[in-house]
């Protein structure tokens, strides 16, 4: 694709109007950044229409230190840089964190270009915009397929310690089963659709490409043509590989009747695996880790389970993954060639794992391609991880896996917790608690006050409880305690909407409390607290008591008392 200038007025005032308009976060995978001068940045938003079919999310800057600054404030994304010559040396220090992924470096004709492409820091020089634009479409796509996030769970044998790396991934991988299971189990309301297209619409209201996709959705989307839209390049495809990935559960919620959707047409199209596969008994998916990644996911979890947050595709052909492989490595030599080999009879099948041929019929997947697609959490375990030198040229890990179905001993015993009666009737308030064991409080704060926002919770006082207390844990992990008190006060007394006062259901209630005013210094608020809380705690009976609660609990109460001495 060419991003030859288009002379309209309107595409230079929808940029200068998205840049002064209020910030909304981002919703997608990739950033396009530019830092040029006055005639390169003239012409970037004259193309702006043409580049936003890549990469929709454009910012322009002249300064090249709120360029570095704002570069360094991108945590998720992947940023695409075009810079032009005299700004490279003010930049340099930021061209080698993690989230820039590409640099291109614009001259304004080809005898004014010097020096060569920068492999080390993955920069390419350009005097022809149509060339450059070419590139970064490849570029973009190659960096799509490869943004996947991958969840390890060590095998059974391994200790699981607290703290660890290996306790988010837990977090993690449950949270993605039941996002999942959330998904496929609720019975979404009529407007559902409404409200996802509405909030579309307020996040790409100044991008009249994609309004007009959003109009075409609204107008048109059934739940047979779900994989048309996951599979072409749309704002529902874009969107939903980046809340799979980020974990932003608000989104995905809003999402979730297009997740419901593809998993049941996956399930139903399942049949047609046997017809693909033939006599081929593995699939392939390629990936690059960075050393850190690879030494703590895969290198150390032989005999672990392994899941990724995203729908996947693999495809039956070896030396297509291969490829993309070489590809990717060429463009960040200091990656780990990783190729996933899919083992796995037609007739395997679970509730959970479900998979499908993708063709011209159901995607824009051509036949040739021969392309499965995996439903989201689909849980798979390393079987094996060996290292292979290709050609001599370069070495890739064979990481070998096969299907875990739902009747696995390992897996129910992982995924026990989402079968307790408190995650049924509350599961949208586990993902919060979940959200926070993976660290991400800010996205379970996000997520909890977007549930606050929907005036039907105040009719539910147990789903209220539950979300302040949710919000007290959040702000007590971030410190902020006199917020956590608040809600836990507010939670406390909605309780007492549907419990009698000396309920022991009330005894964590007050624990929470009490450790909010010890963490604020008032430890005398804290001793009554905790002193109710003891005392609601013997109203059970000795078959209910938690001992460990209890011995918390004690331990509190003396502590406080030291200090008060």
């Amino acid at each position: 694709m060419g991003c030859s200038e288009t002379k309209s007025v309107s595409t230079i005032e929808q940029v200068s109007s998205m840049e002064n308009s209020r910030e909304l976060r981002p919703i997608e995978n990739h950033i396009l950044i530019c830092l040029v001068n006055a005639s390169t940045s003239a012409m970037i938003k004259n193309i702006a229409k043409n580049l936003r079919q890549i990469i929709c999310t454009i910012k322009i800057f002249s300064d090249a230190n709120k360029c570095m600054k704002f570069i360094e404030s991108i945590t998720e994304e992947k940023i695409f840089l075009i810079i032009t010559p005299e700004m490279d040396p003010a930049i340099r220090s930021v061209y080698y964190l993690s989230q820039l992924e590409r640099i291109y470096a614009f001259y304004g004709s080809p005898s004014h270009m010097i020096g060569t492409d920068d492999e080390n820091i993955q920069k390419k020089n350009f005097s022809n915009i149509d060339k450059l634009c070419e590139q970064l479409e490849r570029d973009v796509k190659l960096c799509s397929l490869d943004l996947l996030n991958i969840i390890v769970v060590p095998a059974e044998a391994q200790q699981i310690s607290p703290d660890s790396t290996s306790r988010k991934q837990v977090a993690m991988f449950l949270c993605t089963q039941l996002v999942k299971q959330i998904a496929v189990r609720i019975k979404f309301e009529n407007n559902h659709k409404s409200v996802f297209v509405d909030f579309c619409r307020t996040h790409y209201e100044q991008m009249n490409e994609q309004m007009n996709d959003i109009d075409d959705f609204d107008k048109n989307y059934r739940p047979k043509s779900v994989l048309l839209w996951m599979t072409k390049p749309s704002f529902v495809s874009r969107m939903l590989h980046r809340v799979l990935r980020t974990y932003e559960i608000d989104v995905i919620y809003k999402m979730g009747f297009i997740i419901k959707h593809i998993h049941t047409q996956l399930t139903l199209l399942h049949e047609n695996i046997p017809a693909v596969l033939k006599n081929n008994i593995a699939v392939y998916r390629s990936k690059s880790l960075s050393n850190a990644e690879f030494d703590t996911l895969i290198k150390k979890n032989c005999d672990g389970l392994l899941s990724f947050s995203n729908f996947i595709t693999a495809t039956i052909h070896r030396e297509k993954a291969v490829d993309f492989l070489r590809h990717r490595v060429m463009a960040h030599p200091k990656m780990i060639a990783v190729l996933f080999e899919i083992y796995f009879e037609a007739t395997d099948r679970s509730a959970g794992n479900v998979c499908a041929v993708l063709n011209n019929s159901n995607s824009i997947i051509e036949p040739e391609d021969e392309t499965i697609c995996f439903t989201m959490g689909t849980v798979f375990r390393i079987k094996s991880i060996v290292e292979e030198t290709l050609d001599q040229s370069m070495n890739i890990w064979i990481v070998r896996l096969t299907f875990v179905d739902d009747s696995d001993q390992y897996f129910c015993r992982l995924t026990e917790p989402l079968r307790s009666n408190d995650v049924e009737t509350n599961p949208l308030s586990y993902l919060g608690k979940l959200l926070i064991e993976m660290g991400a409080c800010d996205r379970a704060e996000r997520f909890y006050l977007d549930l606050l926002s929907d005036p039907s919770v105040y009719g539910q006082p147990r789903r209220l409880a539950r979300l302040h207390n949710g919000l007290g844990v959040i702000f007590t992990f971030k410190g902020e305690h006199l917020k956590a008190l608040a809600h836990y006060e507010t939670s406390l007394k909605t309780s007492l909407d549907y419990m009698t006062p000396d309920h022991p259901d009330l005894a964590p209630i007050y624990k929470l409390m009490g450790d909010s005013c010890f963490n604020n210094q008032n430890y005398a608020q804290a001793l009554q607290h905790y002193e109710r809380s003891i005392q609601l705690v013997n109203n059970q009976s000795k078959q209910q008591v938690d001992h460990s609660f209890i011995d918390n609990l004690k331990n509190s109460i003396d502590k406080t008392k030291q200090l008060l001495a």
